[in-house]
């Protein structure tokens, strides 16, 4: 038998003439295999390697079948076994099946009868892995009993499922012990289960009956988790249980058969069938019979494909046309419309030596609520994906408009909604605008429509809104006489259903956001609630953010406004200043000094006393007259006004180098250079205040200054020799000289750089527009 099949079968004869020629044989079938004639040997191999399928004889010294099948399932509670056995051993063989064995085969083998029980213990492995994939997944979403309890049976919490279940209120059972509703059989067990839970086993199942007001006697299955204290001491315990009575039921029935299939067919979960070569039932196990809805009389010797596709065609994807054609396993999934399910069939041929098909086994489940699981774990991916690029949107991207229309769009898209929207009310909440909107294909936008909207147009949509109440319309048509208003609003639009929910920002009602279907009536549910909740809350986090910002960033703007006011106040004052200073203090200054040079040359020379105190206030006067021209040139260097600012910066630098003795090396680009008055101002000031820095805090020996013009700016460059300045000292908030140049050069939407390399240089870089609007 040549096959695809690439399961690990360890297999374990202390016969090495059975052994032997048996490894070959499951080798040419496709099996890898490893054999052993030891059970020890065996032992030590499962615990190394993963294995799918174990064939063990029963009888071997040291380590026998059973033994080694309880070690075997220790290691891999998946792991398939199948024992060999003497026809005297027959009842060892059955006690073996109890310990988990799947099947048994009697010596001699046969041939064909081992390669079919093969196929199918390969086919139940597959379940079990399935099975334990999804069990943790479907046990979460079916339980239907939750609550806790104290240590004593106390219950502290029950759900309303549990109250349901027992017919009796929430307050007539927390408080009082469970224990009651127990058979007092079972109370040991369940004792005993409770004090088997600690720190290093938490969590642990367990079944048992339960009263029903009725009288009757159900049964649960219950997962209990025990809940520590800080010190390890157990305080609580949580449980999650459902009703297993039928389950049980049905177990029961199962161990009531009494036939060679009672444990390796009946008690199957799937739905298997044997055909024959006519693809007709020859048997089938209870689970087959239930999911055809027959009894097994009425199904026995019928067209397998009839009863299982009913009044459909047959699929062509159907793994049984497959399998005839390929002789071959053959595995799909398919979808039975007329039963509204999916259902997984996998199908085995069964070839005579000749290699024709005489039959096959046919295993199905119904795996609608896998898929239905599966479709849900994507949704909840999609919606994990949407909230992150949402939140990222709104954290790295600054354009807010922008990111609430791509939140929209996701949140639109996901839900399959034809448009998506935000209201926002304005500060005193009488008016709304729909500001922002998503639209699927081939929906007309509304958005233009619904501007400076009275909210007095709509009291019952406003009183929802205000209570805070999620307006959730499954169809519109339907609304009460109190919203007619409403319901004429939303039908000139084509809303069929919408949903809605307020948006809150700054703990205030700021808005509303929702979405619509214009095609047909949707009854929204609690995954739709629920993305709308977070994308709410991170627009109306967005919103306070941007209100924030925008409130700082007008009151910066305010700031700069004060600050350029008081330089052009501060400019204008001393220019101001200057001017009287010069017309009046200058002139009479210049007066005192001509009426004492006169009155020096008509004092006779013998009044050498007087006439050396004239000549000292002559000194004085001069020295005044400087201190004036020094003060007039501070408030307003006369060069500035009357040579432009090349040459105001010429001879601010070879003043500073007068009164520091720091060379000071110009160089100017061109030699003229003409802009408006205000920039040649902040332009001469910003140079005053480096070289006041430098003067300061450089300890420098040569300062160079380069200024020229390039490509309609204006570009300023200050460099010393000093000890360089530190990024701390850049960013200090007290570094007022640093902030005053930075204003300045910001009012004309300039830029500011600064560096420093310590104990080498310090550069100012100053660059502003020739023209054009301040800001």
């Amino acid at each position: 038998m040549n096959s695809a099949k690439s399961e690990r079968l360890l297999v374990v004869d202390d016969e090495v003439e059975i052994l032997t020629p048996l490894c070959d044989l499951l080798s040419e079938w496709g099996y890898e295999v490893t054999g052993f004639t030891k059970g020890k040997d065996a032992q030590k191999a499962l615990k190394e390697q993963e294995f799918d399928l174990l064939l063990t004889d029963l009888m071997m010294p040291e380590i026998d079948g059973i033994k080694l099948l309880k070690e075997a399932l220790k290691i891999d509670p998946h792991l398939v076994s199948i024992v060999i056995t003497g026809k005297g051993t027959i009842q060892t063989a059955v006690e073996a099946m109890k310990v988990g064995a799947f099947d048994y085969i009697v010596k001699p083998l046969d041939w064909k009868l081992l390669k079919l029980i093969l196929s199918r213990a390969i086919e139940v492995r597959r379940l079990r892995e399935t099975e334990e994939k999804y069990r943790s997944i479907v046990e979460d979403y079916q339980t239907e009993f939750i609550c806790r309890f104290l240590p004593d049976g106390t219950l502290t919490f029950v759900n309303k499922a549990y109250c349901r279940y027992f017919d009796k209120r929430c307050e007539d059972l927390i408080g009082h012990s469970f224990m009651p509703l127990i058979p007092d059989e079972d109370h040991e067990k369940l004792e005993k289960h409770i004090a088997s839970l600690n720190l290093e086993n938490p969590v642990a199942t367990i079944e048992h009956r339960v009263f029903i007001p009725s009288g009757e006697i159900r049964w649960q299955k219950w997962t209990n988790r025990a809940i520590f204290d800080h010190h390890d001491n157990i305080i609580e315990f949580q449980s999650v249980g459902c009703d297993i009575t039928e389950r049980k039921r049905t177990e029961d029935k199962l161990k009531a058969a009494s036939n060679e299939w009672r444990i390796t067919f009946d008690s199957a979960n799937d739905q298997i069938m044997l055909l024959n070569s006519e693809m007709e039932i020859i048997k089938a196990n209870l689970a087959a019979v239930k999911f055809l809805g027959r009894p097994f009389n009425k199904i026995l010797g019928k067209d397998c494909c009839k009863l299982l596709y009913g009044k459909d065609m047959i699929p062509a994807k159907c793994p049984i046309e497959k399998m005839k054609r390929t002789k071959k396993h053959e595995e799909t999934e398919l979808y039975l419309s007329e039963r509204g399910i999916w259902i997984r069939i996998s199908v085995d041929p069964v070839l005579d030596d000749k290699g024709n098909l005489t039959g096959s086994v046919h295993i199905s489940r119904d795996v609608t609520a896998y898929k239905k699981m599966g479709e849900s774990l994507k949704w909840r991916l999609e919606f994990e994906k949407i909230i992150a690029n949402i939140s990222s949107r709104f954290v790295e991207d600054s354009d807010v408009d922008k990111s609430i229309y791509a939140a929209l769009r996701d949140m639109g898209t996901l839900n399959g909604a034809s448009r998506a929207y935000l209201f926002l009310f304005n500060e005193d909440g009488t008016f709304m605008d729909n500001t922002h909107e998503w639209c699927a294909e081939g929906v007309t936008p509304q958005i233009d429509n619904l501007q400076n909207l009275s909210t007095e147009m709509f009291p019952w949509w406003m009183h929802k809104l205000r209570n805070g109440e999620v307006i959730h319309i499954t169809e519109v048509s339907k609304l009460p006489e109190e919203a007619t208003s409403e319901k004429e609003t939303l039908e000139s639009q084509d809303i069929k259903s919408l949903l809605v929910i307020p948006l809150i920002s700054a703990d205030k009602l700021a808005g509303f956001i929702g979405f619509d279907d214009v095609k047909e009536t949707v009854e929204w549910g609690d995954d739709d609630l629920a993305l709308l909740r977070t994308s709410s809350g991170l627009i109306g986090n967005v919103l306070k953010r941007k209100r924030a910002e925008d409130e700082l960033k007008s009151s910066h703007e305010q700031l700069r406004n004060l600050s350029t006011h008081l330089q052009t106040v501060r400019e204008e004052e001393g220019k101001h200043i200057a001017r009287e200073i010069h017309d009046e203090l200058g002139q009479a200054l210049t007066a005192l000094k001509m009426d004492i040079f006169w009155l020096i040359n008509k004092l006779p020379n013998d009044l050498n006393l007087l006439l050396e105190k004239t000549k000292s206030m002559s000194k004085l006067i001069d020295a005044t007259i400087q201190t004036v021209q020094r003060i007039l040139t501070e408030l307003r260097p006369g060069l500035l006004d009357d040579l432009g600012l090349a040459a105001a910066i010429e001879w601010q630098a070879e003043e500073f180098q007068k009164r520091t003795g720091i060379k000071c090396e110009v160089t100017l680009d061109p030699d003229e250079i003409i802009m408006d008055q205000d920039r040649s101002t902040a332009i001469f000031r910003i140079f005053q205040e480096t070289l006041t820095n430098v003067a300061r805090h450089a300890n420098a020996t040569k300062v160079m200054v380069n200024l020229r013009e390039k490509a309609g700016k204006l570009m300023l460059k200050v460099k010393d020799n000093g000890r360089g300045i530190t990024e701390r000292q850049i960013s200090d908030p007290k570094s007022f000289g640093l902030i005053g140049i930075r204003e300045r050069v910001n009012l004309f939407k300039g830029e500011f750089k600064i560096s420093g390399i310590r104990d080498k240089e310090t550069t100012v870089t100053v660059s502003i527009p020739l023209g054009g609007e301040t800001r």
